[in-house]
């Protein structure tokens, strides 16, 4: 029986790491940041610029992650790059939470 339900739990352990990272995102620490007009994420990718913001991948001048120091006018060339998604960013935590306790309740049905 756990030959057959041990890997499964195993993959299901590996999805609940992925769940965490999603349910913990911040678009700063990605090097992102959101249009407040429409919620949209930009990126940034001058590598330059995120150097200066982050040290071994950890952001240490947050201020330097936002819509308001990076959307400017005159737009700077560094800006210029960024690259605007269609996702949006709404920090709602409210339903990310609901979902985590849904799963969380099929998974302790399963293993029940």
């Amino acid at each position: 029986k756990w030959l057959t339900y041990g890997p499964l739990l195993g993959i299901m352990a590996i999805d609940l790491f992925c769940a965490k990272t999603q349910l913990f995102y911040d678009p700063v620490d990605y090097g992102q940041y959101v249009d407040p007009a429409d919620s949209r994420i930009y990126v940034i990718v001058d590598e330059a610029y995120l150097a200066e913001a982050y040290e071994d991948g950890v952001v240490v001048k947050p201020e330097m992650i936002s819509y308001s120091a990076r959307q400017t006018v005159p737009l700077s060339a560094s800006a210029a790059t960024d690259i605007k998604l269609n996702s949006r960013y709404t920090g709602s935590y409210t339903s990310k939470y609901v979902w985590f306790i849904v799963a969380m309740t099929f998974i302790a049905g399963f293993v029940a």
